[in-house]
């Protein structure tokens, strides 16, 4: 149905007025800092406005934010550790442990992954050893044990040391 919403142009006025102030102070923080500075100053991490944002996976505030968080109720379902194991399975699918860098968390298991280079371009080259974050999981309601999604994504971390 039709609703009629009352304004003002004086608050339409203000609206404008509010987004520009915004605006010039968004690229001022932008013009005047180093960028991994203007990031943590523009950043917002939570549940909510992390869960959809594709720029999740190079977010410093995001990772720093999960790895703090006392619990991941409502976070996205994203993993990044040191690769323990990677094995193909008996339907040609991929396991992959990850023992997260957050002290004390228990490893985990990602089940199921698609094998193919294409979809996954970093797993191929992941062995044990390596640092990597997978994005976009889904847990299956038991502790540690996550499956691939379609927007699932993975990467190889520089800086893995090789040591399992």
């Amino acid at each position: 149905p039709v609703r009629e919403v009352a304004f003002t142009e004086h608050e339409c006025q203000e609206l404008l007025r509010q987004a520009r102030e915004a605006i010039t102070s968004i690229n001022s923080i932008i013009a005047n800092n180093p960028p991994a500075k203007a990031e943590a100053m523009l950043a917002g991490p939570s549940p909510g406005a992390c869960r959809y944002c594709v720029f999740r996976p190079s977010c410093t505030a995001y990772r720093k934010a999960r790895e703090s968080a006392t619990a991941a109720e409502g976070w996205p379902e994203d993993l990044w550790g040191r690769v323990r194991e990677k094995r193909v399975l008996g339907n040609g699918r991929i396991l992959l442990i990850l023992q997260p860098s957050v002290l004390g968390s228990p490893q985990a298991a990602i089940r199921g992954l698609s094998p193919e280079s294409d979809r996954h371009p970093a797993l191929p080259d992941l062995s044990p050893g390596d640092d990597a974050a997978v994005f976009s999981l889904r847990g299956n309601g038991q502790g540690g044990t996550f499956q691939e999604t379609a927007w699932t994504v993975i990467y190889r971390l520089e800086g893995g040391s090789k040591q399992t």
